[in-house]
């Protein structure tokens, strides 16, 4: 007997799920195809980091990055360039700079919100007329302007190509998940009861939220008892649903100075025990089948 084939409209979505390119993927595209400026709104800005210095070393472009703190450093220099935590500064050297590279701006929205006053002016201007020397032919050299939320002025906006960044895929939740589980282990911070198939049900739990949030909400629920087991994939659930509900923010969960007591470890069958030596060179059950990720 012939198995039955799936419907075509499954099979399209299962296609289209398989091809979906990656962010770096994306944002090359956007890179390659001459965009002189790139707005990305995200909250998750070592994710936005991580992503732009992909994209400069596959491209074998130079990359700078911008705080208000420290300026605009070359990456793998200490020295920022002189006077540029200034934003006009900024925009003027940007605009002077002949290398071909990605120039990532962490901290520039609110110095172009209209509340900025005369400044903002005189920076959209200089920010636009970079874009414009970005565009001529032979150059390939991008600003990416990242923040939790940006708003231009509407005469830069009109030069601008806004990328939303996905969420993490499962491998990032799952590479989060199992750096967590092994600091709880090494730290002595909680008890880690869960075997190496239970990984995929808690990067399940965690899907839809930040990298971030992924991390505090798991260490949280392992914090509060001292203790993480598959029982607290509900109270992960829970977690999830505030922080969504919440736009993904979580409060700081202080780390314990002292161990839990006996009582609050109970789920995990036994008291709780400062893991020693030995016990941190024991590969734990739940890294078993996950030593590739």
């Amino acid at each position: 007997m012939s198995a039955t084939a799936a419907p075509a409209s499954a099979q399209s979505q299962d296609s289209a799920i398989a091809t979906k390119p990656s962010p770096a993927h994306e944002l090359k595209t956007l890179v390659l195809s001459r965009h002189p400026l790139i707005v990305v709104e995200s909250s998750e800005e070592a994710r936005v980091e991580a992503l732009v210095a992909e994209v400069a070393a596959d491209l074998r472009l130079h990359r700078f990055e911008w705080t208000v703190t420290r300026g605009l450093v070359r990456a793998g220099e200490a020295q920022a360039m002189y006077g540029t935590e200034d934003p006009a500064v900024l925009a003027r050297t940007l605009a002077g700079l002949s290398v071909q590279a990605i120039h990532l701006l962490k901290d520039l929205a609110p110095h172009l919100a209209p509340n900025a006053g005369p400044e903002a002016a005189r920076v959209s201007r200089a920010l636009r007329d970079t874009a414009e020397a970005f565009s001529a032919p032979g150059r390939l050299s991008t600003l990416v302007v990242a923040g939790a939320s940006v708003d231009l002025p509407p005469e830069l906006d009109a030069v601008a190509v806004r990328y939303r960044l996905a969420l993490p895929a499962p491998d990032d939740y799952r590479r989060t998940v199992l750096a967590t589980l092994q600091w709880l282990e090494q730290s002595g911070q909680a008890r880690v009861e869960i075997g190496s198939g239970d990984v995929d049900d808690f990067v399940a739990a965690l899907n839809g939220m930040t990298l971030n949030g992924a991390r505090q909400a798991l260490a949280h629920v392992a914090l509060e008892d001292g203790c993480l087991s598959r029982e607290d994939l509900a109270r992960l659930a829970q977690r999830k649903a505030h922080a969504l509900r919440d736009e993904g923010l979580l409060e700081y969960f202080p780390l314990w100075r002292t161990p839990p007591s006996s009582a609050d470890s109970r789920r995990c069958g036994g008291g709780w025990t400062e893991p020693g030596p030995a016990s941190r060179r024991r590969l734990p059950r739940w890294a078993s089948s996950h030593r590739a990720a």
